[in-house]
């Protein structure tokens, strides 16, 4: 395939994945509205598909296939691994609640929200590699932030208390 060709079908997934990308982040801000969830399970359930087709199978290939093309490694290296994390937890998610298990679903997608928000930060940052130090150390504490959540059961508790006693 020519250059100029490979570099046309880059753009237009660059441009396709920056539309998604504003989509699945509103759509992640809605799903975590109580109020929402609460008062109409299938208004929950149809952002969830949309999520999970929006990220699942568009937005974690194309942030592998953007990140084959970059110049830095250590760009290439985020782009892809977060692509990899972005797939494997929206996975888990779906898997976790056609178990039911709720909060196993909530914890994954939470994971799969925060690496969206990463790629999202990435897609900014990526022109300004001097500031990619910044957007490691954001990406890190997202990372670190969920965990301390995950140990601490703050997901157990918000799943308690909106999912199960309501």
């Amino acid at each position: 395939m020519e250059l100029t060709r490979m570099g046309s079908i880059l753009n237009q997934v660059e441009i396709l994945m920056n539309i998604t990308l504003v989509c699945v982040f509103i759509i992640g801000i809605l799903q975590s509205l109580p109020c929402l969830f609460k008062k109409d399970k299938r208004f929950h359930s149809l952002l969830g598909n949309i999520y999970v087709l929006f990220s699942f199978f568009f937005i974690a290939p194309s942030t592998m296939f953007i990140g084959l093309f970059q110049t830095l490694i250590n760009l290439k290296v985020f782009f892809i691994l977060l692509g990899i994390l972005l797939a494997y937890s929206t996975r888990k998610s779906v898997l976790n609640l056609l178990k039911q298990n709720w909060l196993g679903h909530f914890r994954w997608m939470l994971l799969s929200y925060v690496c969206v928000i990463e790629i999202g930060l990435l897609r900014i940052f990526e022109d300004y590699p001097h500031q990619l130090k910044i957007v490691g150390v954001i990406m890190l504490l997202f990372l670190i932030i969920n965990f301390i959540f995950q140990r601490l059961n703050i997901y157990q508790r918000y799943v308690n208390h909106y999912i199960n006693h309501h």
